[in-house]
C-alpha cells in the first residue's frame, strides 16, 4: 500500500513539473500567434492606407469623405478657371509692362527736355560719350531709348546715368573736360539698418552737375507711388481701438473683433499682392494708360482671387490626404515595435 501510494506520488509530482515546465512554452507559442495575428492585422491596415494614399495622388480623381465634397469640387472648378484664363492673364501682364514702359519713357523724354547733355557738357564731352555708349547693346526697353536719344543728340543727364558706370572710368576720363568722379552718398532706402549705409555713385566731378542730374532724377522717381496700404491697416487698427472702448458689453466687442479680423484679413491678402510701388496716373502721360491698365489689373486680380481660392481648398484636400499618411506611418512603427 505504501509503494503504490509513493508511485502515485512520484507520478503526480512529474505530471505536476512536466506542466509547469510546458506552460512557459504554451504562454510563448500563445504570444507569438497572438504577435502574429496583430501582425497581420497592422499589415491589413497599411496595405489599406498604402492603396488610400496611391489614390489620392490626384486630388481631383481622389475618394474624398463627405465633408470635403464641396472643397474637392470648389478646387477642381477653379484649377479649371484657372487653366483657361492663364494664357489671358500672361498677355495682360506683359501688356501692362509695356503700357507703363511707355508712359515711364514718354514722361522722362518730357522731364529731360529741361536737363539736356547738351546744356551741361561741351560737344567734346558729348561726342566722347557717344562714341564710347554706340558700342553698348541693351535688351532692356527704358535704358535702350535712352541710349538711342544721347546718339540722336536729344539725350539727357539721366540718360547719360544709365551707362557712366559701363564707361571705362580711367579710360574715358582722360579724355572729358567734365570729369567723372566716384561719390558717396546715404542711403535713405535702407531702413532696416540701424546705422546709416553710405552707396558709392559714379557721377560727375562737378557739384551743379550732380545736383541737375539729381534733381532730374527726382522728378522721374514721381512715375511711381508707394503702396500706402500699410497706413490703412494702421487706420483700421485706431479705428478698431475707439470702436472696443466704446463698445456696451463683450457680446459688441466681439462682433466688432471679427469685423475688423475679416477686414484686415481682406486688407492684407490685397497688401502682399500689390508691389511696393504703383504707377503715378497724376501723371499725364501714366493717366493716358489708366483705362487699359486697370481693365488688365482687374483680370489679373481676378486670376489672383481665383487662385487664393484653389490654394486654399488644395491645402484642405491636401491636409486630409497626409493625415492618412501619418496614420500610416503611426501604424508602421507599430508593426516594427512587434518585430522586435
Amino acid at each position: 500500500m505504501s509503494k503504490n501510494n509513493s508511485t502515485n506520488y512520484f507520478k503526480t509530482r512529474r505530471t505536476y513539473l512536466a506542466a509547469c515546465l510546458c506552460l512557459p512554452l504554451v504562454f510563448i507559442t500563445c504570444h507569438e500567434q497572438e504577435k502574429k495575428a496583430q501582425r497581420n492585422d497592422l499589415d491589413n491596415k497599411i496595405s489599406t492606407l498604402d492603396k488610400k494614399i496611391q489614390e489620392t495622388q490626384d486630388l481631383r480623381t481622389a475618394k474624398m469623405p463627405a465633408h470635403l465634397h464641396n472643397t474637392q469640387s470648389r478646387y477642381i472648378n477653379a484649377a479649371d478657371s484657372l487653366d483657361k484664363k492663364a494664357d489671358t492673364v500672361g498677355i495682360c501682364m506683359m501688356e501692362n509692362e509695356d503700357l507703363l514702359l511707355l508712359a515711364f519713357n514718354n514722361y522722362a523724354v518730357r522731364i529731360g527736355k529741361n536737363f539736356q547733355m547738351s546744356d551741361f557738357l561741351s560737344k567734346n564731352d558729348i561726342t566722347t560719350l557717344q562714341q564710347h555708349i554706340a558700342q553698348f547693346d541693351s535688351a532692356d526697353f527704358v535704358q535702350d531709348m535712352a541710349r538711342e536719344r544721347i546718339l540722336h543728340n536729344n539725350g539727357s543727364l539721366n540718360d547719360l546715368s544709365y551707362f557712366l558706370e559701363l564707361l571705362d572710368f580711367d579710360s574715358i576720363n582722360s579724355k572729358l573736360d567734365n570729369k567723372l568722379a566716384w561719390n558717396f552718398y546715404t542711403d535713405s532706402t535702407n531702413i532696416d539698418s540701424e546705422e546709416p549705409v553710405e552707396t558709392s555713385v559714379l557721377n560727375f566731378e562737378k557739384p551743379e552737375l550732380n545736383q541737375a542730374l539729381i534733381t532730374e532724377q527726382n522728378l522721374l522717381k514721381r512715375a511711381w507711388k508707394r503702396n500706402t496700404l500699410q497706413e490703412e491697416l494702421n487706420k483700421t487698427d485706431s479705428l478698431q481701438n475707439i470702436d472696443m472702448a466704446n463698445a456696451i458689453d463683450s457680446t459688441t466687442q466681439t462682433q466688432i473683433a471679427s469685423k475688423y479680423d475679416s477686414l484686415k484679413t481682406q486688407m492684407v491678402k490685397t497688401f502682399t499682392e500689390m508691389p511696393e510701388y504703383v504707377p503715378n496716373f497724376n501723371i499725364p502721360e501714366f493717366e493716358s494708360v489708366r483705362k487699359q491698365y486697370l481693365h488688365n489689373d482687374s483680370v489679373i486680380n481676378n486670376y489672383n482671387e481665383i487662385f487664393f481660392d484653389m490654394s486654399k481648398a488644395e491645402d484642405s484636400l491636401e491636409q486630409y490626404r497626409q493625415s492618412i499618411i501619418r496614420q500610416r506611418d503611426s501604424l508602421v512603427e507599430k508593426r516594427n515595435e512587434l518585430t522586435r
